[in-house]
């Protein structure tokens, strides 16, 4: 009787290890993995903030050049008003 009981625990004792050694293993591939998803996320966050950086630019341009066309627009204004006001004199 004796002997069955400490042949179970045995048996018992060597499954332990096993599944022990199991999750090692898992817990070694998760950590070979967690960089590579790191960096993944990484990547993806920065190709997320590129259209909005280009957004940005594009919107400062955008008025950089809608203010210039209004000093051009009112400069041509002023040109065409003296020279209409030198004809009519």
């Amino acid at each position: 009787m004796e002997e069955a009981i400490l042949e179970a625990l045995k048996q018992s004792n060597t499954r332990f290890y096993k599944q022990e050694a199991r999750f090692d293993s898992l817990e070694k591939e998760i950590k070979k993995n967690l960089l590579p998803l790191e960096n993944m996320y990484r990547n993806i966050q920065i190709i997320g903030e590129v259209p909005k950086s280009h957004l940005e630019q594009n919107e400062r341009q955008h008025k950089e050049m809608m203010a210039e066309l209004k000093g051009e627009t009112g400069l041509l204004g002023t040109a065409v008003r003296h020279i209409s006001n030198r004809k009519k004199t």
